[in-house]
């Protein structure tokens, strides 16, 4: 009896012992498991923080790109603006270059109408006619004698030159004088008001009025300054006062 009793508590030792033994296995087995899923439990819960941290700034980044797009719509606008202002500069290039080259040819025009005017009034100047010592550009060499409403004195006139060389001179120099007009208006050149034509003659200063539109005539009037009435050269009347004031 005895024996058999010893037996069953050998055995009932055994299974227990290879049970407890087996529990043990799979205590060690579940606890390494655990452990995995514990490291894999932290391996999400960081992804996890990184992506909390990619949603918070995904807002700041939306106010960003909203920024840029404004920036970008701006920039658009303002190369848009720089283009129109570019057309623009194009065209008042193209403006003025249109005007510098007729202000060159004008320029060339005038100064061929100058060469032709200097070459008409040398010409001119050497001409018989105008042979004498007095000629258009030594009226204000000579003595000016201002135009007043009186008579000049006798000491302004030579008392040893004869009438006929008087008049003759008189008559060269106002023939000389309407040649010079004549070439302006034959060239189509007017002076400004600002500097009218004086003609200075042995009587008086004598004023070219300075006519709007230069029109050809073949007698152009000679005017005494804007303080006096219009008047003529009549040598009759200068051989008059001549021989009074010679007498």
């Amino acid at each position: 009896m005895k024996s058999q009793f010893v037996e069953q508590e050998e055995k009932h030792l055994l299974n227990e012992s290879q049970r407890n033994r087996r529990l043990m296995d799979e205590l060690t087995s579940r606890s390494y498991e655990l452990q995995l899923k514990n490291e894999e439990l932290a391996k999400l819960r960081s992804e996890n923080r990184e992506l909390q941290l990619k949603v918070e700034t995904i807002a700041e980044k939306d106010v960003q790109i909203i920024k840029l797009e404004n920036k970008n719509s701006e920039l658009r606008e303002g190369v848009y603006r720089l283009k129109q202002i570019e057309k623009n500069l194009i065209s008042q290039i193209d403006v003025l270059n249109h005007q510098l080259s007729q202000a060159i040819n004008k320029t060339k025009e005038i100064e061929k109408d100058k060469e032709i005017l200097e070459y008409r009034l040398t010409d001119d100047f050497k001409s018989p006619r105008s042979s004498t010592t007095t000629t258009p550009l030594n009226f204000h060499t000579r003595t000016p004698l201002i135009t007043t409403g009186e008579r000049p004195n006798s000491s302004c006139l030579s008392l040893g030159r004869t009438q006929p060389s008087l008049e003759t001179d008189m008559a060269k120099s106002v023939d000389s004088a309407l040649s010079l007009v004549k070439c302006y208006q034959q060239e189509g050149r007017s002076k400004s008001q600002n500097t009218p034509t004086k003609i200075y003659t042995p009587r008086e200063c004598y004023e070219l009025p300075d006519p709007s539109p230069v029109e050809e005539c073949d007698n152009p009037v000679l005017v005494a300054d804007q303080q006096q009435p219009q008047r003529t050269i009549d040598f009759g009347e200068v051989n008059e006062d001549e021989d009074s004031l010679l007498q």
